[in-house]
């Protein structure tokens, strides 16, 4: 992440959390702007690129970071959820203007 990056260089000390909690925010944080997009904006195939990164993030930590690991796939499998959700919503509009 950008911000993250730029944080590092100029030595923030991250207010007195760990690292993993951070990269949680950061996914977290992450997870918001998807679901943001997908509601307002449906685009659904921009929400399948953030869910390929937190699965490699997870894959990538695997259990030697089991926090971030398991909030990875926690909030991939929120989007996933969102995106079975929020594409029938498309549908049930549709059949209202049309009845």
């Amino acid at each position: 992440m950008n911000v993250s990056y730029t944080l590092i260089i100029n030595d923030w000390s991250g207010m007195g959390l760990s690292d993993p909690l951070w990269t949680v925010i950061y996914l977290t944080i992450s997870t918001a702007f998807a679901l943001h997009f997908m509601y307002h904006h449906r685009d659904y195939v921009m929400n399948l690129v953030f869910v390929w990164a937190f699965i490699g993030i997870a894959i990538k930590n695997g259990t030697e970071e089991l926090f971030i690991s398991a909030a990875a796939i926690f909030l991939c499998a929120t989007i996933i959820t969102c995106i079975f959700l929020f594409s029938g919503r498309n549908t049930e509009i549709k059949n209202r203007v049309g009845a």
